[in-house]
Order: structure tokens, then sequence, then C-alpha cells
């Protein structure tokens, strides 16, 4: 998640943009849930996950698109801007 800051959010706007995007915009939306199974005063199960969505938008043209991905890798976003 550290990875996930404000110039990271910028570097995928301008990614939109660049493909000649008129307007763009950038959601991302991280989710921490912990778990905890208590059985006769015990603990016997402790999970924890974490889950980061990015969804991309953009209007080109008066035409609206989205796309939103969960694997953040270059690859994935290059992919993700390409399909809009």
């Amino acid at each position: 998640m550290e990875h996930l800051n404000l110039d990271f959010l910028k570097r995928v706007l301008g990614r939109i943009l660049n493909a000649d995007f008129d307007h763009a915009e950038v959601i991302l939306s991280s989710e921490h849930l912990t778990e905890m199974q208590v059985d006769f005063s015990d603990i016997s199960q402790l999970r924890t996950t974490e889950s980061d969505l990015l969804t991309l938008r953009g209007i080109m043209k008066g035409r609206y698109a989205t796309t939103t991905l969960n694997q953040l890798d270059d690859v994935s976003l290059q992919a993700a801007v390409a399909r809009l």
C-alpha cells in the first residue's frame, strides 16, 4: 500500500489523459478487514485481509468509459487504460 500515494494517482491520471481523453478521473478504494474467531474465550483464528481497487474513468468526444482493476502493476495499468 505504501506505493499508493498521490504521485502514483497523478501518474495514472496522466496515462489516461495521454491516451487522448478529454477528461479523466482516478478513484482508489482501499479496504482493510480483520476477523477474529473466539471459541470458549480463546482466540482461535485471527485473519487480516487487504484489498485495493482502482477505478479509471475517461471522457472522449462526449463518450464515457470506465474500468476497474485490483492488480496495480505497470502491465495491468497499461492494459486497463487501453481498455477504456
